[in-house]
């Protein structure tokens, strides 16, 4: 055995370039492989880092719902509820910065099971008091790791708040971006406790035993019982629960598995390319091997050598793409931890390490067999009188040859087909409408920590906003509680005056505005006004609707003069007449244009929190310092957060569906020169077999051209034939890719088309220049040998 390990160094030596174009194909392959493995593992297959995690279900819900379903519904185990929240935080090392958190119940932390890392979570008697339990990252970033944490206050919004617990760097609900959660009955103002106000999270643990479907015939009872004793708050409204996983995964699932397998193709297609390769030695040694079963080595002693020369080519193959992989585990963290959830847990472990070798040892066998099995029986009689031309391959073995570089090429399209649909999804993702332009606008969000009176917050706003309007630089300036792409922070309920009673409840987003938000944002406006001195508090009620919300209404009439009001119980049930109409903007994310949205004057229905847009003459970032000056001068507790320009926002909200386009457009490009290998390694072995051939039909009269054509059309051929397999497969697979498209059918002709001609012009460029190279052969030379 050690012989043959040692011969078959000597003979990739000796072959160095089908040694580097076998090993850095396997490498490519297994790594690629590895790496996305780790990435699938860390963030899909590890179990939630929660008690029982497979039993909690999360739904949209109010504070009263979650009472009523906490006591009726005999189904659950244990219930809480959570919502998000954001504060200025100062306290610990560091500037005042904006924290993003959520408020709790007091059962929050025993039913996920997490114990702290410090400290404890809250306690009955902690429940009622000022506290806050903090993150792992912000415990290392603001107060460095301290492990005398414990005791120190934060001020929240201004408001202390001691810290109790740390939790550990797992613990990421809903996302890691959580860093901080207080008491919800601390948070609470007035109408919080509304039954319309649904922006908390119900979690509940089933019982052991009961089913989730058991558990939802429940829940819909008692919204049942809800819809009848409510009927002005709940009538249509329902509570889906779902898996938490779902709600924490579940938007990244899709796409991780596509590109799992996107590089499982790339691996086929390795696997493949290598096993052409390996076929194609035993004919280029056929003489070596007649004279070896001339000397007495039995078949089996010959394919026992085929087969340690693939185990080694494997081996060297998956240690070198172990080594890419190591690499890669060790970069993904830091590229992914702000992409995907647990991205940061993404590691080479025991599990990983069995996958990468059990890949190789797949890899031996799968493309060890076909050399062993395939090999014709020579002689050493026969090999001479062949000469140095050889006998070629038997029939079955250029059958299958062929039949692999067909299924790369079909896999190649494949893969070149998936990624051409994610890129035209993401080309028309950019060129959406956004509703704002983006160019040369600032924005921050201003906190008004102490102003609890509305009218007063109105007044600060207006205040912050003339001083900023002030500046030098800037052109000009609004304000809104929305933040997009980011967030619309809420929708309420909606009715317009003289439709159907019956009409089942809407909603739509729900956004208080000073009179130059739009204006600021280059939103335009369609029809009437924007709000102006006359919306002041006191005054009569006025809405805005975008257009997507006025064609749903009034169905192509006019909706200046008619009216709507909100049926929410944190704001007044008064008929609002729409004054104006403007163009949709996205504001939860670029893949979600059209909602309906609703705009009522800043005056009228003032916000704790609002976002800031500045327009300015230059670099936005470039006021920055100015802008934070005048919104601190314009009164006390007031601190302007995360000041960005809006194109990096429009970049985080498209970074995801922008990282898969760019990762599956780098496994199709490989995929493709992988395939350009394989199809140009046959067609060259195939003129170097036919060189005599090729001379006899020169020496007859054949002309140049009438060899090129003869060269080039097997290779037509086999791409052909791969075209046709990979648009088969690709039409029963990218169905599967509909939730990850934008704007583009899965069976989009234009890509079909212009994956396919990509394909035929590389099957036609990888087959020329060994055409080119048979249409030169010197008849006199071929015909001696």
């Amino acid at each position: 055995m050690l012989h043959d390990v040692l011969y078959s160094f000597r003979m990739l030596r000796k072959n160095p370039g089908f040694a580097a174009v076998a090993l850095l194909t396997l490498a490519l392959g297994i790594g690629a492989n590895t790496a996305m493995f780790s990435v699938v593992k860390a963030v899909l297959l590890e179990p939630l880092p929660y008690a029982h995690a497979e039993r909690l279900l999360v739904a949209p819900m109010s504070l009263p719902d979650f009472e009523d379903l906490r006591e009726g519904v005999a189904a659950f185990e244990e219930s809480a509820l959570w919502a998000a929240n954001g504060w200025s935080l100062s306290g610990g090392n560091g500037d005042p910065e904006e924290m993003q958190g959520a408020i709790v119940t007091a059962r929050f932390f025993p039913l996920l099971g997490v114990a702290p890392l410090l400290g404890h979570t809250f306690d009955q008697e902690d429940y009622r008091k000022p506290v806050a339990v903090i993150g792992y990252g912000m415990w290392k970033q603001r107060f460095g790791g301290d492990p005398a944490v414990i005791g120190r206050t934060l001020r929240l919004s201004d408001w202390p708040y001691t810290i109790v617990g740390v939790m550990p760097p797992s613990f990421q609900i809903p996302s890691a971006e959580f860093q901080v959660w207080t008491p919800l009955e601390q948070a609470l103002g007035p109408g919080e406790n509304s039954r319309t106000l649904r922006v908390f999270r119900g979690i509940a643990r089933v019982r052991e035993g009961v089913t989730r479907e058991r558990a939802q015939a429940e829940v819909d009872m008692v919204a049942g019982r809800l819809q009848r004793a409510y009927p002005d708050t709940n009538a249509g409204v329902g509570f889906a629960y779902a898996p938490l996983a779902e709600l924490l995964l579940g938007s990244v699932r899709p796409a991780l598995v596509l590109l799992l397998g996107a590089v499982g193709l790339l691996l086929l297609i390795a696997f493949a390319n290598v096993a052409s390769l390996l076929l194609a030695r035993p004919m280029a040694r056929e003489r070596e091997m007649a004279v070896r079963v001339s000397l007495g080595a039995r078949r089996s002693r010959i394919a026992r050598q085929l087969l340690t020369e693939s185990l080694v080519l494997a081996l060297l193959g998956g240690a070198a793409g172990l080594i890419l992989a190591t690499w890669c585990i060790g970069a993904l963290p830091a590229f992914l931890a702000s992409r995907l959830p647990r991205g940061e847990a993404i590691r080479l472990d025991s599990l990983v390490l069995s996958f990468s070798l059990g890949v190789t040892g797949l890899t031996s066998i799968l493309f060890g067999l076909g050399p062993a099995l395939l090999g014709s029986p020579v002689t050493l009689g026969r090999s001479l009188r062949q000469g140095a031309r050889g006998t070629g391959a038997s029939p079955r073995a250029r059958r299958v040859r062929s039949g692999l570089v067909v299924a790369e090429l079909a896999m190649a399209l494949v893969l070149l087909l998936g990624a051409g649909l994610v890129v035209r999804s993401f080309s028309r993702l950019l060129h959406v409408e956004t509703g704002f332009d983006a160019d040369r606008l600032l924005t921050l969000s201003v906190v008004m920590a102490g102003y609890d009176e509305g009218g007063h917050r109105a007044r600060v706003v207006e205040a912050v906003l003339e001083r900023i309007r002030a500046l030098p630089g800037v052109e000009a300036a609004g304000a809104g509680t929305a933040m997009p792409p980011v967030t619309a922070q809420r929708s309420v309920r909606y009715e317009a005056e003289g439709e159907d009673p019956g009409v089942p409840a809407r909603t739509a987003y729900f956004i208080a505005t000073d009179p130059l938000y739009f204006r600021a944002l280059g939103t335009p406006l369609l029809d009437g006004r924007a709000f102006d001195e006359r919306d002041a508090e006191g005054a009569p009620g006025v809405a805005i609707l975008n257009r997507s919300l006025a064609r749903r209404l009034f169905r192509g009439e006019r909706a200046v003069g008619r009216r709507v009001r909100l049926r929410d119980a944190t704001q007044s049930a008064e008929w609002r007449t729409i004054v104006g109409v403007v163009g949709d903007v996205c504001y939860q994310g670029l893949d979600d244009p059209g909602e309906a949205a609703l705009y009522t004057p800043f005056a009228q229905t003032p916000s704790l929190w609002t976002a800031v847009f500045v327009r300015t003459s230059a670099e936005p970032m470039a006021v920055v310092r100015s802008v934070k000056a005048a919104v601190a001068a314009a009164g006390a507790g007031l601190t302007a957060m995360r000041p960005r320009p809006m194109t990096e926002l429009v970049a985080e909200s498209i970074a995801r569906p922008r990282f898969n386009a760019l990762l599956l457009s780098g496994f199709a490009v490989l995929a493709l020169v992988v395939a350009t290998v394989g199809i140009y390694g046959l067609i060259a072995y195939s003129v170097a077999q036919r060189t005599h051939e090729i001379g006899v039909r020169i020496a007859l009269g054949a002309e140049r051209r009438d060899v090129l054509g003869l060269v080039v059309g097997q290779g037509l051929r086999l791409t052909a034939g791969g075209i046709a397999l990979g648009v088969a497969g690709a039409l029963a697979l990218t169905r599967l890719m509909q939730g990850l498209l934008f704007e583009v059918s899965p069976q989009d002709p234009a890509t079909f088309v212009a994956a396919s001609a990509i394909l035929l012009l590389v099957g036609l460029l990888a087959s020329y220049l060994p055409a080119r190279r048979a249409a030169m052969v010197d008849p006199a030379v071929a015909l001696r040998e």
